[in-house]
C-alpha cells in the first residue's frame, strides 16, 4: 500500500487509507509465528544430509537430501571475488513446477527452496565456501536468507536480517602469474536489500529461468526428474543465453546485461533510467543505443547511454569502469569486473562497423607508464588527461592491460591520487581496498552522520556543480535541476536535519502524495512511470523521471498503479564519503 494516513473506526479499530484509493484494516494472522524454529545452521535446514567424517569439510562434499538438484547456468552473475559457485534446486515432496508454456512465469509449489554457494580460495587448492544464499518460497513470497561458512567449513551460521560486514583473505591469482593476499570486505547484504533485486517485476528468482536454464540436456532432465511437470515447449527451448563456450558477441553481452542489470532495467523495475535489458526485448528495444543519458553524464562530452562504436562516450561503460561515484550495480557488486567490462566495451565496438581502434593510442600510453614507473615528471599530461572523462576511460582501459601487478597499481595510485571526485574511482579498481577512499557503502549510520558538522558552501559546489551527484536529476534548487521531485529551494524551513538526511537514506519510507510513483500502461502498449502533475476527467499528465511530460487520454489508460517505492532510487549516497554527505545535508538544512 501507498499509506497516507491512519484513522480509527467507531470501534476503536485501526484504518489504513491507500493513496491509490480504499480503507484497509487489521485482521488477525492465521499463520503461527515459527521464527524460533528456522533453522541457525545450514545443516539443519535439510538440504543436504547429515554431518559425517568425509563431509564437513565442504559443501560439495555432501550429497542434497533426496529432491534438491544441482543445476548449472549458462550466464551466472558477476560475483566480485568468487571463482566458483554452486547452484541447487530443492522441491518438496512430490510436487514439481508447474510451467506455463505462454510465457516463463512459473507456479512454484510451497517450500521451493534455491540455494547458491559463494567459494572462493583462501588458504587451500581448491576454493573454500565462504557463503550460501537462500531463496525459501512459503507459497505468497520469496524470503531470502545467507548463512556465513565457519572457519573449518563444517557448517555456516544464519546471518542476522540486518546482515553483516566480514574480512575475507583472498588468494587471487593475476594474470602474469604472481598470487597475491587481497583483504577483501565481504558485505553480506541484509534480507531487505536482497529483497530489492528479486522483485516480482523482475520474476522473482531471477537466474533460475528458462533461457538460463536451456544448456545441452539440462531441461529435458528437469522434466525427466520431475522439477517441471511437463515438457518445455520445441518454441520457447530455442530461447538460449550465452555460455562461456559461445563466440556470438551481441549474445554474450546481451546475455551478461540481463543478467547483471536487468531485475532494476526494464518496465516496472527499480532503475531510475529508462533502459530495459531483459533477454527476450529486441536490442532496439532496450532504450540505450544512441540514447541520452537521464541522470548525469560524468564529464562525458556528446554522451550516450550506449554510443555505437565508442564504449569511452557510453555511460554504461563509464558506470560499470568505475569503483566509485556512478557504479553500477548499486548492489550485488563492489568490484568492476574486468572480464565483463572487456566484453561490454568489445560489443559497443562492435555496433559500428566503421570503428577503427586507434592503435598510437597505446602505444603512447606504455611511454607514459614507462616515464611513471621510473619516477619521472608526468604531472602536465596527467592533468591533460584528467580534464576529460573520455581519455580518462581510456587511460584506464590501458592500465588494465599492464602487467604486472605491482606496476598496474603504481601507475593507477598515481593517477587517483590527483583525480576529481567522478574519476577517482576508474583508478582506484586496481588498487587494494584499504589503499582507496572509504566512501559510506549500503549501511549508513544516521546519528553519526547527524553528529558531524558540514561545510555549507563545499555542500552547494556538490549540488550544483559537482560531476556524479543525482540530486540535481529530479530536484531543483533556484535555477539548478529538474522539478521532477520536490522543490528543494525551502527544504530546510519544510524539514529538519534529521528528517531531511531521514529522506535521503530511505526515500520510500515517507513519500509526499504529490509524489507516489504511478505506472500507466496503454491501450497502444506504452508504458510510462513517474508522478502525476495534473488529472482532469480527460487526460492525465505524467512527468516522468527524465522531467519529460507525457498527456494520456483517459480513454487510452488500461491500467494505473500506485508504485509503493519512490522514484527516487536507494543508495544514492553509497560513493559519497562521510564529510560529503554532512556538507550537502547542512546546505539543505540551510535553504529556508
Amino acid at each position: 500500500l501507498a499509506i497516507i494516513t491512519f484513522g480509527l473506526d467507531a470501534d476503536g479499530e485501526l484504518l489504513v487509507f491507500d493513496y491509490a484509493g480504499g480503507l484497509y484494516r487489521l485482521i488477525p494472522n492465521p499463520v503461527p509465528d515459527t521464527s524460533a524454529e528456522f533453522p541457525k545452521l545450514l545443516s539443519e535446514t535439510g538440504l543436504f544430509q547429515g554431518k559425517t567424517e568425509t563431509s564437513t569439510k565442504t559443501l560439495q562434499g555432501r550429497d542434497p537430501e533426496a529432491g534438491v538438484y544441482e543445476y548449472q547456468l549458462n550466464q551466472p552473475q558477476s560475483h566480485d571475488w568468487a571463482t566458483d559457485a554452486t547452484y541447487y534446486i530443492a522441491i518438496p515432496g512430490t510436487e514439481s513446477i508447474r510451467l506455463h508454456n505462454q510465457h516463463d512465469r512459473w507456479e512454484y509449489p510451497t517450500g521451493t527452496v534455491l540455494v547458491k554457494t559463494l567459494s572462493g580460495f583462501s588458504s587451500s587448492i581448491q576454493p573454500d565456501p565462504v557463503e550460501t544464499q537462500i531463496l525459501h518460497f512459503d507459497g505468497r513470497e520469496w524470503h531470502p536468507y545467507s548463512y556465513l561458512w565457519n572457519s573449518d567449513r563444517s557448517d555456516a551460521d544464519l546471518v542476522s536480517a540486518e546482515g553483516t560486514k566480514i574480512v575475507f583473505t583472498l588468494r587471487r591469482y593475476i594474470r602474469d602469474g604472481v598470487v597475491i593476499d587481497k583483504d577483501l570486505k565481504l558485505n553480506v547484504h541484509s534480507r531487505s536489500e536482497c529483497s530489492a533485486c528479486h522483485t516480482p517485476q523482475a520474476g522473482n528468482t531471477l537466474g533460475f529461468n528458462l533461457p538460463n536454464l536451456n544448456r545441452e540436456d539440462q531441461l529435458e532432465e528437469f522434466t525427466r526428474l520431475g522439477v517441471f511437470n511437463q515438457e518445455v515447449r520445441k518454441n520457447l527451448a530455442k530461447i538460449r543465453m550465452a555460455s562461456s563456450k559461445d563466440d556470438v558477441l551481441e549474445l554474450r553481452a546481451r546475455s551478461y546485461l540481463a543478467v547483471n542489470c536487468a531485475h532494476c532495467h526494464r518496465r516496472n523495475g527499480r532503475g531510475a533510467a529508462h533502459i530495459e535489458f531483459p533477454f527476450k526485448l529486441p536490442q532496439e528495444s532496450t532504450r540505450s543505443i544512441n540514447a541520452t543519458p537521464t541522470q548525469g553524464t560524468f564529464g562525458i562530452a556528446n554522451a550516450k547511454i550506449i554510443a555505437p562504436g565508442d564504449p569511452h562516450r557510453s555511460v554504461l561503460y563509464y558506470r560499470m569502469a568505475t569503483a566509485g561515484r556512478g557504479r553500477m550495480p548499486h548492489i550485488g557488486s563492489q568490484e568492476v569486473d574486468p572480464e565483463g567490462l572487456k566484453l561490454i566495451a568489445n560489443w559497443i565496438r562492435s555496433l559500428d562497423k566503421n570503428f577503427a581502434p586507434d592503435n598510437s593510442q597505446a602505444k603512447e600510453s606504455q611511454q607514459l607508464f614507462a616515464a611513471i614507473l621510473k619516477g619521472e615528471d608526468a604531472s602536465e599530461t596527467r592533468a591533460e588527461i584528467l580534464s576529460s572523462t573520455i581519455k580518462t576511460l581510456a587511460i584506464a582501459e590501458q592500465i588494465s592491460e599492464h602487467d604486472p601487478y605491482e606496476d598496474r597499481k603504481k601507475i593507477a595510485t598515481y593517477f587517483a591520487a590527483s583525480s576529481p571526485q567522478h574519476l577517482r574511482g576508474l583508478f582506484e579498481r586496481f588498487l587494494p581496498l584499504e589503499e582507496r577512499q572509504q566512501t559510506l557503502g549500503t549501511s549508513v549510520n544516521a546519528n553519526a552522520i547527524l553528529a558531524q558538522e558540514g561545510d555549507i558552501e563545499e555542500g552547494k559546489r556538490l549540488f550544483h556543480l559537482a560531476e556524479g551527484i543525482a540530486c540535481r536529476n529530479c530536484h531543483q534548487i533556484g535555477e539548478t535541476g529538474k522539478e521532477v521531485g520536490p522543490n528543494l529551494s525551502k527544504i530546510g524551513g519544510q524539514r529538519t536535519r534529521a528528517e531531511i538526511l531521514a529522506s535521503i537514506l530511505d526515500p520510500s519510507r515517507k513519500i509526499d502524495p504529490k509524489f507516489v510513483t504511478r505506472t500507466i500502461a496503454t491501450s497502444q502498449g506504452l508504458v510510462l512511470s513517474g508522478v502525476i502533475i495534473r488529472e482532469t476527467g480527460e487526460d492525465v499528465t505524467l512527468k516522468d523521471s527524465a522531467g519529460k511530460t507525457h498527456v494520456v487520454a483517459r480513454s487510452d489508460i488500461e491500467e494505473m498503479i500506485t508504485q509503493p517505492r519512490s522514484l527516487m532510487p536507494d543508495l544514492l549516497v553509497k560513493e559519497f564519503t562521510s564529510q560529503e554527505l554532512v556538507d550537502l545535508l547542512d546546505y539543505l538544512t540551510s535553504l529556508k
